[in-house]
This record gives structure tokens, sequence and C-alpha cells, in this order.
């Protein structure tokens, strides 16, 4: 009994001698020995324990950690996750890649934090970030580099950013990929600027210009605009895959969800074969609800569930292939 309360009321680690016997298992944790079982600092260790639940918000910082055990069982998944785990600045520094690069992988979902890293202080996994390494450093050097150039060279000279380069060479588009014998890690690959920027132009964005949506919706810029505004589509950054300059789009789910609750007058015209301003115009004696606009915005957008077989329209309509509609001549 004595034995057994010390095992489960003090930080006693497997191997550990307990009244002349080995204690085979860890039962509860001290802030200590979990930092020293995961390999960081105490305030690291603290501030983790703080953003998984373990401790309080007050006992994150200072002493009031002191003397807190911990069921070594729930830790578990923690110690699992983060053992070995390695800091942002130490991840930047084995992949060798400048912070902003670094920055923009991580907001791209190429290089993910471990799941419960503390707010403001992401930790990495050193699998991962081996793993990311093997998909794109190349094998083969080369002697002559004349004309490539590194991927942050690359993302200035062909305006784009570091995902998409990075994407293109893990998915094999690129023919030229080699490595500079002289670098270590993102900064040893080497690219042809002119293929890549000839490879980006084949990437669509997953969205309308607003242009072409007003087209397909038989509206004007100023009705996209007001649907904008009042939140009923919304708008995402993306790089026009010909001239490369950054443009705003309306991303395709949120059309997917727009035409799940409105038809458009011109398409429920387009499927009855009839003009969009009579059809518009019997729609409306019916009393059909439609969206209000200001005067200044032409075309009409109806509720669906109210229009006679609305959802038959979409459903002939689907699958909808926005990729040609928005991107034709791509």
């Amino acid at each position: 009994m004595v034995r057994k309360f010390f095992t489960e009321t003090y930080p006693i680690g497997e191997g550990d001698l307990v009244l002349g016997k080995t204690c085979t298992t860890r039962r509860v944790h001290s802030v200590e020995t979990l930092r020293r079982e995961l390999g960081l600092g105490r305030r690291q260790t603290v501030e983790l324990l703080g953003a998984n639940g373990f401790l309080k918000p007050e006992g994150q910082v200072g002493s009031s950690a002191k003397g807190v055990v911990l069921d070594a069982q729930a830790l578990a998944p923690l110690v699992k996750n983060f053992a070995g785990a390695i800091c942002q600045v130490a991840a930047q520094k084995k992949i060798n890649a400048p912070r902003a690069q670094f920055g923009a992988l991580v907001a791209g979902g190429i290089i993910r934090p471990i799941a419960g890293s503390p707010v403001g202080r992401p930790y990495y996994d050193e699998g991962q970030l081996d793993a990311f390494l093997a998909s794109v450093v190349p094998r083969t050097t080369v002697a002559n580099a004349d004309g490539l150039v590194g991927i942050q060279s690359v993302c200035r000279k062909a305006v784009a950013g570091a995902v998409d380069v990075v994407r293109l060479i893990q998915s094999g588009e690129l023919k030229t990929v080699v490595r500079d014998a002289e670098q270590d890690g993102y900064m040893s690959v080497l690219l042809d600027p002119a293929e890549v920027a000839e490879a980006l132009r084949l990437i669509r964005p997953d969205g309308y210009l607003r242009s072409i949506l007003a087209g397909f919706f038989g509206i004007n810029a100023s009705a996209v605009r007001y649907l904008v505004d009042t939140g009923h589509l919304k708008l995402d950054r993306a790089r026009h895959p010909v001239s490369r300059k950054s443009v705003q789009v309306v991303p395709y789910s949120s059309v997917d969800r727009f035409l799940e609750r409105f038809i458009p007058g011109k398409h429920y015209a387009e499927f009855l074969g009839g003009s969009t301003r009579k059809v518009g115009d019997q729609l409306i004696k019916e009393r059909v609800p439609f969206i209000q606009m200001p005067e200044e915005c032409g075309g009409r957008i109806f509720r669906r569930s109210e229009v006679t077989s609305g959802v038959e329209e979409l459903a002939n309509r689907l699958p909808l292939s926005h990729d040609e509609i928005a991107w034709p001549e791509l």
C-alpha cells in the first residue's frame, strides 16, 4: 500500500527503485519530468500544458506550476506528439528556408505545425520536415546552373507564391529541378523560371472573376458587388493564370452555396427556353420572392425554393463545370 501511494503520488519514472522494487510504469508526471521527456524548456512545457488544458491559464507561467503532478496516461498523447518537437526557428534552419518562404509554406498547408501547439509558439515534427525535403529536393546536382535560380528568386521572376511553385515540384510537372551542390535543403533547389511561369499559366484559380460571374448569372457588375457586400457571395485573393497579377475571385464553393438557395432569372429562362426579361417579369407578377437590390443593379435573383421547377433546374444544370465557365480560354 505504501509503495502504491508513492508511485501514484510522486513523479517516479519507469526503472526507479521504490522501497526496494523497480517501478515498471510511470503513473504521474511533474513539470520537470515531463520537460525532460519532451526535450523542452520549463517555460515551454508549462505553455504547452496550458494550451492543451492540463493547467489553468493562471498556472502557465511563474512558479504556480511547482508541485503539480499530472496523470501520465492522460499525458501520453501529448508526449507522443511533442517528444523531440522543434520550434519554428529550428524548423526553418532544418529545411534551410528564409522566414518569409517558411511562413508562406505554413500558411498554404505545405508544412503544418503539430496540433495543440501553444498560440504564437508553433512546434514542428522533424519527420514531417524530412518528408517535405524529400519531396522537393532532387538528388541530381548540376555543375553549370546558368539560367537556373532558387525557389525564392523564381517566385519573384514568375510572380508566383512559394506554395504554387512547391506544388509544381511535388506533382512532377517541372522537367528542370536540380540541386545546387553548394547549398542545403530548400535553398539548394534550382529551377528554370521560364518553365515555372509557363506551368503556372495552366493553374486556374478555383473561382470566378466578378465580370465572368456577372455574365454567368445574367446580372451586372453592380449586382455582383451588392451580393458580395451583403454576404451572399464571398471574395478570395488569387493569381491571374496569365498576367500573374493579384485578382479577386468568387470561390466555386461560394457559387455552389448561392445557387443552392437562389436561381438567377437567366438560368430559369434558359431552363424554360424563354426570354430572360419575360420570365423574370412573370415571376415578379406571381410574387415569387427575390433579392431586393438597388436600382443600379441589373438582373434578378429569385429564391429557388419558391420557383416552380427551381430544384429541377439546378439538378439539370449539375454538375457545374466551373473551370469551363470561369476560364474558357484555358
